[in-house]
């Protein structure tokens, strides 16, 4: 496909681009608060909230720990299913 042509009807390759770059600052941004939480608390868990979902950081002292736990207690999947419900709701109460 040449250089500027039609991906899509409504979008031209330049602003697939921009939206490209535009996403990747937002990751390089998010990376930066990361390492800079994770250098102020490196022995504490803590959350990075987003307008989607938190991210919540944890040391690697909990990993075993939280590992050990078995699926009734910490299920991953069952708090992705919360939060994704509950962002359902919101929408829907929009």
């Amino acid at each position: 496909m040449a250089r500027g042509t039609s991906l899509h009807p409504k979008w031209s390759a330049v602003s697939t681009r921009r939206m490209s770059e535009g996403y990747f600052l937002l990751l390089l941004i998010e990376l930066a608060c990361i390492t800079a939480n994770f250098h102020k608390f490196p022995d504490k868990p803590f959350r990075i909230a987003r307008n989607d979902t938190d991210i919540v950081v944890i040391p690697n002292r909990f990993v075993d720990e939280l590992r050990s736990k078995p699926e009734h207690e910490v299920s991953a999947i069952e708090a992705h299913m919360k939060v994704t419900l509950q962002m359902i709701k919101r929408a829907c109460l929009l």
